[in-house]
């Protein structure tokens, strides 16, 4: 590779985590609001059914019956939450590999071609298996 492709390939590379950080985002957008959105709804209808059929007369009664309606949403927050943090290690793993590019443009492109080949099969070896891991591309 000449210097002018090398700069291409990292540009290129640079692009790609970027790509794969704003599609983490929207990913994780979707999958947090889906939760909310599905569990909301199953609350409603299922606090709907209970207090109509299966609401008993007695207060302790009700009381009992109802525990599981004070639960459920402190588990769909602890949901909610591990959703939120899988995905912002993802996001942080990816913005340290952007950072190894933004912190010292001139020794990026002053490496030699074996070692901008190596580092950057590392990196795409270990971008596919996370890849692989989330079934976002298909082998």
């Amino acid at each position: 590779y000449s210097g002018l492709h090398l700069k291409i390939l990292y540009l290129q590379e640079i692009q790609a985590l970027e790509e794969f950080r704003e599609k983490n985002q929207r990913l994780q957008k979707i999958w947090v609001g889906r939760l909310l959105l599905y569990s909301s709804i199953l609350y409603l209808i299922t606090c709907l059914i209970v207090y109509l059929w299966y609401l008993p007369d007695e207060w302790t009664a009700r009381l009992i019956m109802m525990l599981p309606f004070f639960a459920f949403p402190l588990i769909v927050w602890f949901i909610r939450t591990v959703l939120i943090f899988f995905f912002s290690k993802r996001t942080e793993r990816n913005s340290k590999y952007l950072f190894s590019f933004f912190s010292n443009p001139v020794e990026l492109f002053s490496r030699s071609e074996t070692q901008y080949n190596i580092s950057f099969q590392e990196r795409n070896d270990d971008f596919l298996v996370e890849a692989q891991n989330w079934d976002l591309v298909d082998f």
